[in-house]
This record gives structure tokens, sequence and C-alpha cells, in this order.
């Protein structure tokens, strides 16, 4: 919980922005299991790669519950 008493349910301490929808960034850093097949050979990835993590997220908790 924070000081105001919400919960945190995630670290935004390696969160970049992105001024653009062309631009890209080649960083690396995530569980490999949830990130996009760009991000993993380091081509250069985009807002695309956040959908892709959470469509896996998304189906992992879809199967737990099944």
């Amino acid at each position: 919980m924070d000081e105001i008493g919400y919960v945190v349910l995630a670290d935004f301490g390696m969160a970049k922005f992105i001024n653009d929808d062309d631009d890209e960034e080649f960083s690396l850093c995530g569980t490999p299991e949830y990130l996009a097949p760009e991000v993993l050979e380091s081509s250069g990835h985009g807002y695309p790669s956040d959908w892709w993590a959470l469509g896996i997220l998304m189906y992992n908790i879809i199967w737990f519950f099944y």
C-alpha cells in the first residue's frame, strides 16, 4: 500500500515515455514469457508490444480460472 492507502499493483520505475507512435525502443526488460517477439529479438518495439503482454496476461488469468 502506498502512503495514501491505495494498493500498489505495479512498479513503473523502469517505464519510459514514447513521444510519437512511430518511435521505437530497443531496451529489453521483463519476463521472457510475457515479452513480444520483437522485444526478444531487439528489433525495435512500440505500443503494440504492450498489447501483446496484456493479451498474454489475460490468457494466463483465463487459463487459471478455467
